[in-house]
């Protein structure tokens, strides 16, 4: 079983502003996490925010706080602030979002305003099979184009499965004060019929 403790490459992530941990949950956990949200969901319980272009975020996509987590995700979250703290000294937040893209899907690179330097995005969807692309990037601070979506040097994460954990810097408050963006790139069709084609996954650490 991959821990986070274990897997965290502090160097890594300090180094290129995220860090890829692979399989941190198994399929039989990442089941049980979308079963609840399901739950929650059919009672009407999220508050959902919609991506748009006019509002310069992104397309075809939501998010909605999640207010009752399941213990195995809530002592999760819990493991990895913890490891943030014992490795790289900083805070993190405790609250989470749940996150839906469909077909052309985006989220244009942006800072997220927190005093916390760092996030975290746990995929719930299965790569190739239920999407495609939808990878997950931040740009380099020293590319002379960073925070645009057209010229920058990214440093950009192509998921394994279902499970896989991504860190990355969520703004300028890191050690090094350098001015990470963030973003992820359009959401395409699976092996499923288009209609069944989704990217789910979970925000960590937000504030």
């Amino acid at each position: 079983k991959v821990t986070i403790e274990s897997a965290f490459d502090s160097t890594a992530l300090e180094e290129n502003g995220i860090l890829h941990v692979p399989g941190v949950l198994s399929s039989s956990q990442v089941l049980d996490v979308l079963s609840h949200l399901s739950e929650v969901e059919e009672s009407n319980q999220f508050n959902w925010t919609f991506l748009r272009p006019t509002t310069g975020n992104g397309k075809h996509g939501a998010y909605a706080t999640i207010t009752t987590m399941p213990e195995s995700l809530r002592n999760f979250q819990d493991d990895l602030r913890k490891t943030l703290k014992d490795k790289l000294g900083v805070d993190s937040g405790d609250k989470t979002i749940f996150l839906k893209y469909g077909i052309g899907g985006v989220n244009w690179a942006h800072q997220d305003q927190s005093s916390c330097p760092y996030q975290a995005f746990l995929l719930l969807s299965r790569p190739n099979i239920d999407f495609q692309g939808g990878n997950l990037y931040v740009s380099d601070p020293s590319s002379p184009n960073e925070g645009k979506t057209e010229g920058a040097v990214c440093h950009e994460v192509a998921f394994q499965s279902s499970g896989d954990l991504v860190v990355f810097a969520a703004n300028d408050m890191n050690s090094h004060n350098q001015p990470y963006y963030h973003g992820m790139t359009e959401v395409l069709p699976g092996e499923n019929d288009i209609a069944d084609s989704h990217r789910l996954a979970i925000g960590l650490l937000q504030t």
